[in-house]
């Protein structure tokens, strides 16, 4: 059996530094689309800035999560910037 050689470049932030291979063919991350225009986005960026704006007022994660039909966890994601960081 042929070993297969692994490809000689190193990755910081995401950014290849030895400039051999591109850093988003090298994780697959070509034409992946962010949350709206993702196929399976149970949000948009209104909806987002409501959660956003919700939370700021002090309504509970669980009230949230059912108002918008979504799990705590996103509620919390999104409110402390972790996921939708594209929207301001």
């Amino acid at each position: 059996m042929r070993k297969i050689p692994k490809p000689q470049a190193r990755f910081v932030a995401g950014r290849c530094q030895s400039g051999s291979i591109d850093a988003r063919y090298w994780h697959g991350r070509t034409g992946i689309k962010q949350g709206e225009e993702h196929h399976n986005a149970k949000l948009d960026t209104g909806d987002v800035l409501a959660i956003r704006s919700m939370r700021d007022s002090g309504v509970t994660l669980r009230e949230i999560a059912e108002a918008f039909e979504i799990s705590i966890t996103t509620v919390l994601e999104i409110s402390k910037g972790e996921s939708w960081k594209h929207v301001p």
